[in-house]
């Protein structure tokens, strides 16, 4: 089974911010960490869900593999990438962990996936009646073996500007921007190793590019490519 992640899924962790937990309701749940990186050579995480509600709290978390195929983030399911327990219920301050399981192997690149993690629905209606339920994307990246680092070839072509990523770690863009005007980054900010982004810049002429990424500012000049 795929699904296309849409940009109210993916962008949850990334709202949320990178450095601080996740957080819903005015007790709500704590979630740490919402990004995750698995060194070279090692195959294992943690997620930590702290309940800060007043009631128990059931959590369910469902794994999936993610690449961007045609320039869209895809999502598969992944029976290679086990999280454990796959449900459970947190009790009022308590704190639950679930560990991370990815596939061993050479990592000649580096491997992406996601984890949605969803608040599930009581069983039965409690006070308050309207409540707010957590679902978030966590992104997963496993390094690969030896150096690792992003190689972004930057072209136009039919009036549309093309970044593809050719080195062996994704790039995360901020601010982007094309002769001044700012450009949406998509579903996701990350470009994936192997991946494309499109944009449409509008007719055939140079453009000024000015990106903010992970990897440092892009500052360039496109010219269109021969027809």
């Amino acid at each position: 089974m795929s699904r296309v992640l849409s940009p109210m899924v993916c962008g949850c962790a990334l709202t949320l911010g990178l450095a601080h937990p996740a957080r819903v309701g005015a007790q709500g749940l704590a979630v740490t960490p919402t990004l995750i990186e698995i060194p070279a050579g090692r195959s294992s995480a943690a997620i930590e869900v702290r309940n800060r509600e007043a009631n128990a709290v059931a959590v369910q978390l469902s794994a999936f593999s993610w690449s961007q195929p045609g320039g869209l983030d895809v999502l598969m399911d992944d029976p290679q990438l086990l999280v454990s327990p796959a449900i459970a219920t947190i009790a009022p301050g308590g704190v639950q962990t679930f560990r991370i399981i990815v596939p061993r192997g050479a990592r000649p690149i580096e491997r992406s996936w996601r984890i949605i993690l969803d608040q599930l629905p009581r069983p039965q209606p409690v006070s308050p009646p309207l409540s707010v339920r957590l679902r978030l994307s966590i992104p997963i990246f496993a390094a690969p073996d030896g150096k690792a680092a992003p190689d972004i070839r930057w072209h136009t072509a039919d009036g549309v500007m093309i970044a593809r990523n050719t080195g062996n770690r994704r790039i995360r863009f901020g601010a982007l921007a094309i002769d001044g005007v700012p450009l949406a980054a998509g579903s996701s900010p990350y470009l994936l190793p192997g991946a494309e982004r499109h944009w449409m810049v509008g007719p055939r002429r140079p453009v000024r590019l000015a990106a903010q990424t992970d990897s440092g500012a892009i500052h360039a000049m496109l010219a269109p490519s021969a027809p």
